[in-house]
């Protein structure tokens, strides 16, 4: 379950910019990594739209915000133990502070924007 935070954004932390980071952590942890439910569509319209009509393959959307981990493997113990490891990697993602993962993601943002100052290793403020 992903906490209630209302001054948080924990879609975008587990995410990242354009996804980098969640690619990131399904690569290393060979896990696939889906946010379910309500408030995991972007657009808020879309997502009362698909509840509303019972939409084959959105029936996540009645219920509380989750991250779903999947795992493959050659048996059940190596599946469980790469489940742990994406599992314990996502936990610390929901903690709401500002810490060197933000930052990474905060400089990966600002590279795709170019607005990156690679010399001082920060975005420039406005």
């Amino acid at each position: 379950m992903v906490p209630e935070h209302p001054n948080y954004n924990f879609i975008g932390r587990i995410l990242g910019p354009r996804g980098i980071s969640v690619r990131q952590l399904e690569a290393s942890s060979g896990c696939g990594i889906l946010i379910r439910g309500k408030g995991s569509v972007k657009n808020a319209e879309r997502e009362e739209r698909l509840r509303s009509k019972n939409t084959p393959g959105f029936e996540h959307l009645k219920e509380p915000l989750h991250v779903l981990i999947t795992a493959e493997g050659n048996d059940e113990a190596e599946c469980d133990a790469k489940l742990d490891k994406c599992k314990r990697r996502i936990e610390k993602l929901l903690k709401p502070e500002y810490d060197e993962f933000k930052r990474r993601q905060l400089a990966q943002l600002a590279m795709i924007n170019g607005t990156y100052d690679a010399t001082r290793g920060i975005t420039p403020t406005i």
